[in-house]
């Protein structure tokens, strides 16, 4: 299938995605499939799907990348001519176009570790909803921890070794009343995990009703923010959160998972990184990288029906 951007009139009417972004606005998640191949994929409910795809796509088919921004602006595949420079400007462009919209709450996050014998188990993120006048109805408050990045190379790879904003653990919390919410949100906490590169993240999302009137939309976020585990952050002005599934296994995720990259790093959420040299390869060679695209797919595919 094509890539398909599709936006609001914001989007439509800009002409270049910014070079820098407002700081400490966005919000950044990298979601990976539980489909059996990628290891960095896990459950979230009981359909066994990944919780981008239970809240975004339901059962639908669906191109890699994909990147949805504040729930409600998705941009699917490789827009443009699949460029690493098209894709840069579609990420900026989507990011750039929920800028403009009006905080309804201020967020406050706190994390730490509660300790067991043996270690720290548990991430606890207290939370703090504050709202600048009565908030809508539908409102859930969602909390995710990062690992930015984990090193690895699995068997069936597309080449990118550093994997950015990769979510390890999510939790839905409870409904956010017209007069705000205060509490406590667990997440687990696996050993195995790097303590200095993980991060929290929170935000407000609309519930999947449609029942909102014309003001909110099913899914829609609206406030977001992260800060690295054990430190605090208020979020006043509204934060955009900026969410990619990625696999890898594919091959077009390497430009997507480099262009989201780009986009954190202008809007100061994450640190540059030396760059694979794969990403120069792929930008100039555009049939071999969709050769290669169609060779992983078709490995990914086999992998699978193996296992079952």
């Amino acid at each position: 299938m094509l890539a398909l951007l599709v936006a609001g009139p914001a989007l439509a009417q800009a002409a270049e995605a910014p070079s820098v972004l407002p700081p400490g606005r966005v919000t950044v998640l990298m979601w990976h499939p539980n489909d059996g191949v990628d290891p960095l994929g896990w459950p979230f409910g009981p359909d066994g799907a990944d919780a981008f795809t239970r809240r975004y796509l339901g059962g639908r088919l669906h191109d890699y990348p994909m990147l949805m921004v504040d729930g409600v602006v998705p941009v699917e595949g490789l827009p443009g001519d699949g460029s690493l420079a098209a894709t840069q400007q579609a990420y900026g462009q989507a990011v750039g176009s929920r800028l403009g919209e009006a905080a309804p709450a201020t967020l406050r996050i706190r994390s730490g570790t509660a300790a067991r014998p043996g270690g720290a188990d548990t991430v606890l993120v207290d939370a703090h909803v504050l709202p600048n006048g009565a908030l809508p109805s539908g409102l859930e408050i969602w909390a995710a921890l990062t690992e930015d990045p984990v090193h690895m190379r699995p068997l069936l790879t597309n080449g990118v070794f550093d994997h950015r904003f990769t979510v390890r653990a999510a939790v839905q919390g409870p409904a956010v009343g017209p007069n705000g919410w205060n509490g406590t949100l667990r997440l687990p906490l696996d050993p195995a995990w790097d303590l200095q590169r993980l991060h929290v993240a929170v935000w407000l999302q609309q519930d999947g009703g449609t029942g909102l009137g014309n003001a909110w939309r099913p899914r829609e976020v609206a406030q977001a923010t992260h800060a690295p585990l054990g430190e605090a952050r208020e979020q006043q002005e509204k934060g955009v959160l900026v969410e990619a599934l990625s696999a890898t296994w594919c091959d077009p995720c390497l430009i997507g998972d480099h262009a989201l990259e780009d986009l954190a790093v202008a809007a100061g959420a994450a640190e540059p990184r030396p760059r694979a040299a794969a990403t120069a390869y792929l930008r100039e060679a555009p049939g071999l990288r969709a050769l290669a695209g169609a060779l992983l797919g078709a490995a990914a595919v086999l992998w699978v029906v193996r296992r079952r």
